[in-house]
């Protein structure tokens, strides 16, 4: 479901590269896998379901792209169509996937409670 994004600064050439939302899965360790889209990756995946999405997302504050979890669900989702996604969780200096810059800093999109 996700998408990749090059922003680029206007008068400094400044750049930072951002990507998501994309789903995912807990694998049996618990650890965090790709879910894949528009169907599972594996057969894992197809049986653990969806557990929330993750991005990659650039921080004003270090000045970073930082792989987040965006949402996560409390029960795994069975399928990709029953996955929303609601941004209701904030992220300080963190900006969602922003599509310009003006003056060397993100335009829009931060994520904000």
């Amino acid at each position: 479901m996700g998408a990749s994004y090059r922003h680029t600064g206007d008068r400094c050439g400044y750049a930072v590269e951002t990507s998501g939302p994309w789903e995912f899965y807990r694998d049996q360790a618990g650890m965090r896998q790709p879910y894949g889209h528009p169907v599972p990756r594996s057969r894992e995946a197809k049986e653990r379901g969806i557990a929330g999405f993750s991005a990659l997302m650039y921080c004003t504050i270090c000045d970073q792209v930082v792989d987040v979890i965006v949402q996560e669900y409390p029960t795994a989702i069975g399928e990709a169509l029953g996955a929303t996604l609601q941004l209701t969780t904030s992220w300080c200096g963190v900006y969602w996937c922003c599509p310009g810059f003006q003056n060397g800093n993100p335009t829009s999109g931060s994520v904000t409670k």
